[in-house]
């Protein structure tokens, strides 16, 4: 049977959850421009890796690459660093550590997406406009 690559839990539950666990937490963010091929298939193999490790968050895949703000339990950081270092595209990955921790997120939730990120264009129009 296949897994569900999804929470299926509710509100309540999570938040239980995150309140019953005996560790700390790091929280930190991470981008990077890359080619990714098949953006649906990255989504489910890091969804299935980062579930096992506990880790929450919110994570962006598209064609153009990744963004992701996430929580690591700190007792799996560096398996959770191993296995970004074991793919190519997201090896030596420059992290960005939150300033407070707290409890950042309840869920994994990793999305493909069509664009990370507004066109230039785009952006550049609203800073004119304002």
């Amino acid at each position: 049977m296949k897994k569900k690559l999804y929470n299926q839990k509710n509100r309540s539950q999570l938040k239980a959850d995150l309140a019953a666990e005996e560790f700390s937490r790091l929280t930190c963010s991470f981008y990077r421009y890359v080619k990714i091929d098949n953006p649906n298939i990255l989504r489910d193999k890091l969804y299935k890796e980062w579930v096992e490790l506990n880790v929450l968050g919110r994570v962006y895949i598209a064609e153009e690459g990744i963004n992701a703000q996430i929580s690591i339990p700190e007792p799996v950081f560096d398996t959770f660093i191993g296995l970004l270092n074991k793919k190519d595209y997201l090896a030596n990955m420059p992290l960005k550590y939150a300033v407070e921790e707290g409890q950042s997120f309840i869920k994994l939730a990793v999305r493909v997406k069509k664009k990370l990120w507004p066109t230039i264009s785009l952006v550049m129009s609203i800073i004119w406009i304002k």
